[in-house]
């Protein structure tokens, strides 16, 4: 009776889901050839980062309209961005594995900007957004945002940005134009999903991240479809 007591007591019990949820990401898995591709895939899309914006920003810049931009998307993403950034720095990870969201998180930034300056749009709202942003950076900063609420915010960047997205398909299908929409800022951004799909897979096994850039490819390719079949029509 003690020895099945024993056996029992030492029986692997699977952990809960919400203790699953709070632990850190695995560290990578070696893979052999398949780590050296994925490793590969994510310098490329750290790359792209560097440049992934700018030709958004650069037809805001040639151009007098900004019709087709819609700013809350450019908030929300500059939410998920920032969450993904103060996520890998308050944990220490590798610079290489948050550097992008930083990075596309100024080039938001300068989007929305440039759609203010050129609206003269300087409302309360976006005011309000902007010292939120400024808050949370320095609060990553200081490392004073606890790790179990970046866990939760994590998790929330999937219908932040799915909603951001969704705007601007609502956007795009109002207009029947893309507008000052770049699609190749949204094909690159297509591509990066598609990367991180195989990337997480590989090094991660993360279902719960794969499935957030699973959901934010489709998205991004909904978008890229609508702008290559709208084109730039005159809107009436």
């Amino acid at each position: 009776m003690i020895k099945i007591m024993v056996f029992l007591s030492r029986r692997h019990t699977p952990p809960s889901p919400l203790k699953t949820f709070f632990e850190p990401r695995p560290q990578p898995r070696e893979m052999g050839p398949l780590l050296e591709i994925s490793r590969f895939l994510s310098y490329t899309v750290i790359g792209m980062s560097l440049f992934m914006k700018i030709p958004q920003i650069r037809a805001l810049f040639v151009s007098s309209s900004t019709e087709g931009i819609n700013l809350r998307t450019n908030w929300m993403e500059i939410g998920a961005y920032l969450i993904g950034l103060s996520y890998g720095y308050t944990h220490e990870y590798h610079v290489s594995i948050y550097f992008e969201s930083g990075v596309l998180a100024i080039q938001n930034g300068v989007i929305i900007f440039l759609v203010i300056f050129k609206e003269n749009r300087w409302t309360l709202e976006n005011g309000f957004y902007t010292l939120l942003s400024v808050l949370f950076v320095a609060a990553t900063y200081l490392k004073v945002v606890p790790h179990y609420l970046l866990s939760i915010l994590l998790s929330s960047t999937l219908p932040l940005a799915a909603a951001g997205k969704l705007a601007q398909i609502a956007t795009i299908y109002r207009l029947k134009s893309k507008g000052s929409v770049s699609v190749m800022t949204w094909a690159l951004t297509t591509y990066g999903c598609a990367a991180r799909l195989f990337t997480v897979y590989v090094e991660v096994g993360d279902m719960e991240i794969f499935f957030n850039f699973f959901v934010s490819f489709i998205l991004n390719g909904i978008v890229v479809m609508m702008c290559i079949y709208y084109g730039n029509k005159k809107i009436e």
